[in-house]
């Protein structure tokens, strides 16, 4: 561990709603935007706003955040939000997050947002930004494109651990470097995210502009010419997914249901103007590849009120590369250091060593978890082996023994990397099988995951395997595998019958 005394003031992040500011991308008034959106949720997440912070109701995937609203999370729950319109925020469990008000910086008096880490602990992801821990004794500069841990100890403490890349803390003219692996132990610092402006920044930016299209019930069109009457995907309003196309574009209907005097679609290609579509019953859009932040609403509602709204991203990709199908094995000593494993579908075999132990007839390893479970093991050597599945998700010490002596106390925290494939689609090809009839699909989803094509629930096997007969969609429709993983969230792997 890297002590760093001396380092005093609240826990908070630049974000990315810098962008708000400097004009990077589309908002309204800065300070009144989008500032993150909930990605995906585990467990029971709940959030406040602005307006009657405190009270507390539940926050589903596709939630979207403005300064003043807050995100807590129950135990064992977990949540991940984008930060608009870069970066990414992971809350664990018990952990209470505020997003605070945009003020001025100390840097030629530009606006700056940030959150508030009230309790628990969070991991940030830099992307092409560098994350600065700044407080009036020094400053921690952690590198672009890395991953950093902050977890709030006590009152006043909090400890920021290096999971990817680099961070360093300068004070005067001193300068402590910390590496993957190592901990910095500050006092309540300040999180902030510099983006590099090349403009300079702009006195207001204005709200993105709405094109109004009254079309009904045809598809309105975002960066096309052409549009399509018949929608190929259909996805209930308010979901947040990720449609995976082998050739898109792609036309997605926004199923709505109860609105008397027709339904009425907003949405915005991030960084792009809004387009407004109005249809009797379920407007449709036109996608290329990209995100697309939307919302539905029925006409003649109150002025704000939506039916639903989230995100949809568009990516161009068959979803025919295979999934990781056996366990990683990995090696680990106990070394007093801290490890950090992401697994992406069955959760690793460990092989836990003692280097240099002592000779001995036997050696003991003690694991304890988060919440002191605990699993003891003994063997003949100085390593003992765990099969998958018997260190789950969490936090973990352990250490190995052999008579009066024991290695350093280890730590070992194993989390899911939701950057993983959600699934594999072997079957069928696209642009091959009948208009009619019944096609088989076939392929492989993470372990967890719901499969299903239209109101079909497709059985998944023990090793995340799945095939089955379904039937052949209307036409003008795409065959839709809709895959939900309960960290990774929904995605749909699109297949078109042959033309």
């Amino acid at each position: 561990m890297i002590a760093a005394p001396g380092l005093g003031a609240r826990v908070g992040a630049r974000a990315a709603w810098l962008a708000c500011v400097f004009g990077i991308a589309s908002c309204g008034a800065c300070g009144e935007g989008d500032v993150a959106e909930l990605r995906a949720i585990v467990g029971p997440v709940q959030r406040d706003f602005a307006a009657s912070q405190g009270t507390w109701r539940g926050a589903p995937a596709g939630s979207v955040f403005g300064v003043g609203d807050g995100l807590r999370t129950g135990q064992g729950a977990r949540a991940e939000l984008a930060l608009l319109p870069d970066g990414r925020l992971r809350v664990e469990a018990d952990t209470v997050v505020r997003f605070s008000d945009v003020a001025p910086s100390n840097e030629g008096g530009a606006r700056q947002g940030s959150f508030d880490v009230e309790t628990g602990s969070i991991e940030l992801e830099s992307g092409a930004s560098e994350l600065l821990i700044e407080a009036p004794a020094g400053i921690a500069r952690v590198a672009k494109n890395s991953r950093v841990r902050v977890k709030r100890s006590g009152k006043d403490g909090v400890g920021l651990e290096v999971a990817v890349g680099r961070a360093q803390v300068e004070r005067g003219n001193e300068v402590i470097s910390a590496e993957s692996g190592q901990t910095l132990a500050l006092a309540v610092g300040r999180i902030e995210v510099e983006r590099e402006v090349v403009a300079p920044a702009p006195v207001a930016v204005a709200p993105a502009p709405v094109i109004d299209d009254p079309v009904a019930p045809g598809a309105a069109e975002v960066g096309l010419e052409a549009s399509l009457e018949v929608f190929e995907l259909e996805i209930p309003a308010g979901e947040t997914a990720t449609v995976h196309d082998p050739r898109p574009p792609i036309t997605v209907g926004f199923g709505t249901q109860g609105c008397e005097k027709g339904v009425e679609l907003d949405v915005r290609e991030l960084r792009s103007n809004t387009r407004r579509v109005r249809a009797p019953t379920t407007p449709a859009l036109r996608l290329g590849a990209g995100s697309f932040r939307y919302s539905v609403r029925c006409i003649g509602d109150a002025a704000g009120s939506t039916r639903g709204n989230g995100m949809l991203r568009v990516v161009r990709d068959s979803g025919g590369r295979s999934l990781p199908r056996t366990a990683p094995k990995i090696s680990l000593d106990a070394d007093g250091r801290r490890y950090n494993l992401r697994y992406q579908n069955l959760l690793p075999e460990l092989r836990l060593r003692w280097p240099q132990a002592p000779e001995a007839a036997s050696y003991d390893l003690e694991l304890i978890a988060e919440g002191g479970v605990t699993i003891r093991e003994q063997g003949s050597k100085p390593e003992i082996r765990l099969r998958s599945g018997r260190v789950r998700e969490g936090e973990y010490r352990f250490s190995l023994g052999a008579g009066g002596a024991r290695s350093p106390e280890t730590t070992l925290r194993v989390t899911f990397d939701d950057t993983a494939r959600t699934a594999q689609l072997s079957e069928p090809k696209d642009l091959v099988f009948s208009t009619s009839g019944s096609v088989r699909v076939a392929g492989a989803a993470l372990a967890g995951s719901m499969v299903r094509v239209g109101n079909v629930a497709l059985t998944v096997g023990g090793d995340g395997r799945f095939a089955e007969a379904v039937s052949v969609p209307p036409a003008g429709r795409a065959l839709a595998v809709r895959v939900q993983h309960p960290i990774a969230g929904v995605h749909y792997y699109v297949r078109r019958p042959a033309r």
